[in-house]
């Protein structure tokens, strides 16, 4: 039990309604917001822009391709070619 001279502390509730100036203060805080989740896969280029190959426009076509597989690490696709030795090509799984 508390003496006439000592002060009490107030309450939480008391604290977050405390009055200054007649004003009621709101000393609760805010939940922060949630961050969205970080990706670090890249996305694959939209490749729907890359023109379809006709026969005439091969050099564009092959540059367009070519840099969106590069773009990812997979271009060694178009480059490696297929091992001609049986051991190898057993150890080589194509795409």
């Amino acid at each position: 039990m508390a003496k006439e001279n000592e002060t009490i502390p107030p309450t939480i509730a008391e604290s977050a309604a405390a009055t200054k100036n007649g004003q009621i203060s709101n000393n609760v805080a805010a939940p922060l917001p949630i961050p969205a989740p970080v990706t670090f896969a890249k996305p694959f280029p939209d490749i729907s822009k890359i023109e379809v190959f006709d026969g005439n426009n091969f050099r564009r076509w092959m540059e367009r391709v070519y840099s969106a597989l590069d773009m990812h690490g997979v271009v060694f696709a178009l480059t490696d070619a297929k091992p001609t030795d049986d051991s190898l090509l057993n150890q080589w799984t194509p795409c």
